[in-house]
């Protein structure tokens, strides 16, 4: 998998003399930001092949490609409308790529909680005084 990714840059540094980079790569983005020569470039490319064998997790589990959408969103999860908890289909697969895990797998921003903290697990409680509200303020309980 690795050397393919090797292989794909060595290619498309053959056909380009310029490397364009993303803005929002941090460091790479800024003003007087390190832009390699096409030398130093090929040369890390060609050591890589070398090390990876060395430096890459070794267990299958995690070093086998996988196929990882990354970009799942409620906008691109369709669920059924009578059992919500049920998945139907998923959408936007275009750029999926296959990758290593280990290079790819994240928390999906669907799942990025930015509440309170919570202090391990505790078990809800209904309010003490649920019998003696009115209806609308059980709602909003």
């Amino acid at each position: 998998m690795m050397e393919a990714l090797v292989h794909r840059e060595i290619a498309c540094l053959k056909k380009s003399s310029t490397f364009p980079r993303d803005c929002q790569q941090g460091i790479f983005g800024g003003p007087g930001c390190y832009n390699p020569t096409h030398k130093a470039k090929l040369s890390v490319l060609q050591d890589f092949p070398k090390i990876y064998r060395y430096i890459a997790p070794q267990d299958k589990n995690i070093s086998a490609g996988i196929i990882w959408h990354n970009d799942l969103h409620t906008e691109n999860i369709f669920v059924d409308i009578n059992n919500p908890s049920q998945v139907t289909s998923i959408i936007d697969w275009q750029c999926v790529p296959v990758y290593p895990m280990f290079l790819i797998a994240h928390h999906p921003s669907l799942i990025e909680y930015d509440g309170p903290r919570v202090n391990g697990f505790v078990k809800p409680e209904l309010p003490k005084d649920l019998d003696s509200l009115d209806p609308n303020a059980k709602k909003n309980r």
